[in-house]
């Protein structure tokens, strides 16, 4: 399987400071999640809006391949769809780069209850949590037709496919506190962030 970070975001909400290299006792937010992902994926690509940024260059040196949107200005689905593109594998686990404390163990049970799914996602307070899921290539025809339609609302059409849902108590087992799902949108989430990782390091 193929680890898939995406990292074309805005940052509108952080001063336009890119969120992925703010860093937490030294090490940026992208490091943090490239070493969690590295250490579950053969493949890790990470997928951005920004081509050419030194910062990137880096990261492939690293062996994690780095590849610019194919459809640009089309949200995180459209992330999603360039990320299934370029996988090797046919079935990718999809984060973004704003979510610093990944829990390598649920991401594991993930993987390993996707079986022939389309989809396996976890689903918190009624609500789908499309970037900490697994999405199988068999739906890129779907993404590209919901892009093509104007539709960047991830799980209109998605919702088609064959979902193998991950309710809260199982996701309690491996990460109680479901820090999993905490992002990195607004300078409080990133003070928040800050605590949280010295804390728990």
């Amino acid at each position: 399987m193929t680890g898939i970070i995406l990292a074309g975001g805005s940052s509108s909400r952080m001063e336009a400071r890119d969120k992925h290299l703010l860093k937490l006792n030294g090490k940026t937010i992208l490091d943090i999640t490239l070493g969690k992902m590295k250490t579950i994926f053969p493949e890790v690509i990470l997928v951005t809006s920004h081509d050419g940024l030194p910062e990137y260059k880096t990261v492939s040196e690293t062996g994690t391949i780095v590849v610019e949107d194919i459809l640009p200005g089309k949200n995180a689905l459209g992330g999603i769809y360039t990320g299934l593109w370029n996988a090797r594998f046919d079935s990718c686990f999809v984060t973004a780069c704003d979510m610093p404390f990944l829990n390598i163990d649920l991401i594991r049970h993930i993987i390993n209850i996707h079986g022939e799914y389309d989809i396996t996602i976890p689903v918190l307070n009624g609500k789908f949590e499309p970037l900490h899921a697994v999405y199988s290539k068999n739906c890129l025809d779907t993404i590209r037709r919901q892009i093509e339609d104007g539709n960047l609302k991830i799980f209109h059409y998605l919702r088609k496919m064959k979902i193998n849902e991950i309710g809260e108590d199982r996701l309690r087992r491996y990460d109680p506190d479901l820090l999993s799902f905490f992002n990195v949108n607004t300078k409080a989430d990133f003070e928040k962030a800050g605590d949280l990782y010295s804390s728990i390091s």
